[in-house]
C-alpha cells in the first residue's frame, strides 16, 4: 500500500470507527475495518501471507505425525499438536521458518492443559459427529493430523471455514490448499468475522452444530464467538494474550483443551 493510500485508509478507518458503539465486540470491530479495506479494493490483503504460512506448515507435518504415531494416546497427542499449532503467530515481526519452528517447538514442550479431555471422549462416544471450527490458514495444515485421527475412530468430521477472507483466517480456498478436504467435509460457517458468532452463522453451519456430538472451536477468535454457547463446545488453542490466559486459568503460551 502506497503512503498516500495508507493515509487515506487511516482517515477512512477512523471515521468508520467513530460511528460504532463503545460496546461493539472486537469481532465486529474487525469487520468494520475490513469493510473499509474492501471499499478500497483490498479483498484479501493477507493472501500471500496465508499461502506462505500453509507451505511453511507443510514442512513441519512429517515430524508432527511421528509424534502422534509414537504416542500412547494418539488422539490426545494430535489435539496437543493442533493446540500448539495455534501458537504460529504471523503477527510477530520475525516470520522466518526458523523463528516459527522455534515458537511451535517451545509451545509443544509445555504441558498440554486438557482438563476437558475425559468429557471430550465421553461426548465422542455418544455420537461420532464432529464439527471442527477452523482458525488461521497455516494451522489448518496442522489440524489435519487431528482430523485424520478422528476419521480413524469412525467419526463423521466437518471443518468450518470463513465465508469471506478476513485477516489470515482459513477460507474454503485455503482449506483445500491445506489438504483439509482429504480428512473432513469442508463447510461454510457464514462468518465474515475473525471468529464464528453462532446466531450470525450460515444455516448449514447451525444444522451441523446441532447434529454434532462434539464441536472443536479452534483459536481465540472462535473462543470469543462461541464461548458459553453449548456444553458440547471444546476450545482448542494456545493462550496467546494475558486476558485469554486469565479466562482459561493458565500461563501464557500454554496449549489448552477447555470445555465451554
Amino acid at each position: 500500500m502506497k503512503e498516500k493510500d495508507a493515509w487515506e485508509f487511516l482517515m477512512q478507518s477512523m471515521k468508520a470507527m467513530s460511528s460504532v458503539s463503545d460496546r461493539t465486540s472486537p469481532l465486529h470491530l474487525t469487520r468494520v475495518m475490513y469493510d473499509v479495506l474492501e471499499d478500497r479494493g483490498y479483498s484479501d490483503p493477507f493472501k500471500d501471507h496465508k499461502d506462505y504460512s500453509i507451505e511453511l506448515a507443510k514442512t513441519f507435518i512429517v515430524e508432527l505425525k511421528h509424534r502422534v504415531e509414537n504416542a500412547d494416546d494418539p488422539l490426545f497427542e494430535a489435539l496437543h499438536i493442533s493446540a500448539a499449532g495455534n501458537a504460529i503467530d504471523f503477527g510477530q515481526r520475525d516470520t522466518s521458518p526458523e523463528k516459527i519452528r522455534e515458537r511451535l517447538t517451545t509451545v509443544l514442550k509445555q504441558r498440554f492443559h486438557a482438563p476437558a479431555y475425559s468429557e471430550f471422549l465421553q461426548r465422542l462416544e455418544r455420537g461420532r459427529v464432529v464439527l471442527f471450527v477452523g482458525d488461521n490458514a497455516g494451522e489448518s495444515v496442522i489440524d489435519t493430523i487431528t482430523l485424520h485421527q478422528l476419521g480413524e475412530m469412525g467419526c463423521d468430521v466437518y471443518y468450518a471455514v470463513r465465508h469471506v477472507p478476513i485477516i489470515n483466517d482459513v477460507t474454503y480456498r485455503d482449506a483445500i490448499a491445506s489438504g483439509v478436504h482429504n480428512f473432513a467435509k469442508i463447510i461454510d460457517s457464514g462468518s465474515v468475522y475473525p471468529g464464528v458468532i453462532l446466531e450470525e452463522s450460515s444455516e448449514e453451519f447451525r444444522k451441523i452444530f446441532q447434529r454434532a456430538s462434539v464441536v472443536i472451536s479452534k483459536g481465540q477468535g472462535n473462543l470469543e464467538g462461541l464461548y458459553e454457547t453449548s456444553e458440547k463446545v471444546f476450545f482448542l488453542l494456545t493462550s496467546k494474550c494475558p486476558h485469554v490466559a486469565q479466562v482459561l486459568g493458565v500461563p501464557e503460551l500454554t496449549p489448552v483443551l477447555s470445555a465451554s
